[in-house]
């Protein structure tokens, strides 16, 4: 064997026995440069105790994160992906949020609280990467109200990144949710758009019910759509809802329509709804603040006396159908 060959088999060894170590270090170099853009000093997810990682090639993954010191806001996966040169510049391409368990609470003027690392501008920092798309799946969001106790809402998103590099961060996103509540049950789809800054999101309601208990109304079968936006001024909704069957205490109705709308503390309700079984009645409801004002149309007093028969409305439960009436300031309007 010649001098050449033997030169030639020597660097080839050393340069495949150079290439395995890097590729052995691979994983090592990844984490490090990946965990220097989002756990550094300063960094996105600085004040987080991130776990050991699963590393490859494209993707760094974290399982069981807590997002605060009582391990109260978690996620199950964080999964963020990549191309090699884009790490080199802190870009990712994508994150996905597999089963994060939230717990955000209102106060009195209903802005949102949020503990640990979602507490000090956790979100804001994490928008500030500039992800292009992300990812939150099988997300467990609980909402601590004063008024309706603990409202759990089930959800799926995909948000994009729309702004240019010059821009503030602005997210277009599609979801699905559910909730399931004794007082509230819905599901449907939504869509909108985000930032550090605000929320816009407009709903489809697809199925559910809701009840009233201050009104003493249950409505079921509902169906419509709903428009939210938060911002650091505060909350505002408003929503139009469609339901196949309601009752007002003890009394059915039927074909009703419901408008609610929140803004600056203050809310109103609008409702309408027809008789169920005997034609002729009409229901009209409203509300601002706490103050409701009903009215039930009726061609004779004895049409509406007939309807309290039919639905066999009498002695306790008539008397409590009448003090709920008298609360809710009704009055009997004759043609």
């Amino acid at each position: 064997m010649s001098k050449t060959h033997i030169k030639t088999i020597a660097f080839l060894s050393l340069l495949a026995g150079c290439l395995a170590g890097l590729y052995a270090s691979l994983p090592f170099l990844i984490q490090s440069v990946a965990l220097h853009h989002l756990h550094g000093r300063g960094k996105t997810l600085e004040t987080i105790a991130l776990p050991p990682a699963h590393v490859g090639i494209d993707f760094i993954r974290f399982e069981n994160v807590s997002l605060d010191p009582d391990n109260i806001n978690t996620i199950k996966e964080l999964t963020f992906l990549f191309t090699p040169l884009g790490l080199v510049q802190g870009a990712f391409n994508k994150v996905i949020i597999q089963g994060a368990d939230i717990i955000a609470s209102t106060g009195t003027d209903n802005t949102l609280t949020l503990d640990g690392w979602l507490g000090t501008r956790g979100i804001e920092r994490f928008l500030g990467l500039r992800i292009k798309s992300l990812h939150l799946r099988d997300a467990e969001i609980t909402i601590l109200t004063e008024e309706y106790g603990g409202i759990t809402l089930y959800m799926d998103m995909t948000a994009s990144l729309t702004s240019q590099p010059h821009e503030k961060p602005l997210y277009e996103f599609q979801s699905r949710f559910e909730t399931q509540q004794r007082y509230l049950s819905l599901s449907g789809t939504g869509s909108g758009s985000l930032s550090k800054d605000f929320i816009n999101a407009e709903t489809q309601f697809e199925r559910g019910k809701v009840s009233i208990p201050d009104l003493s109304i249950d409505m079921t079968r509902l169906s419509g759509w709903g428009r939210a936006a938060y911002s650091r001024d505060g909350l505002s909704l408003f929503s139009e809802l469609r339901s196949g069957g309601m009752r007002l205490g003890s009394l059915p109705w039927q074909n009703a329509s419901m408008t609610y709308k929140y803004e600056n503390n203050l809310s109103e309700i609008f409702l309408s709804a027809h008789s169920l079984g005997l034609e002729g009645l009409e229901l009209a409801l409203t509300t601002q603040g706490d103050t409701p004002s009903t009215r039930i149309h009726t061609p004779t007093q004895s049409l509406w006396n007939e309807y309290i028969a039919l639905n066999k409305i009498e002695g306790e439960e008539l008397e409590a159908l009448v003090g709920l009436l008298s609360r809710l300031n009704t009055e009997i309007e004759l043609e």
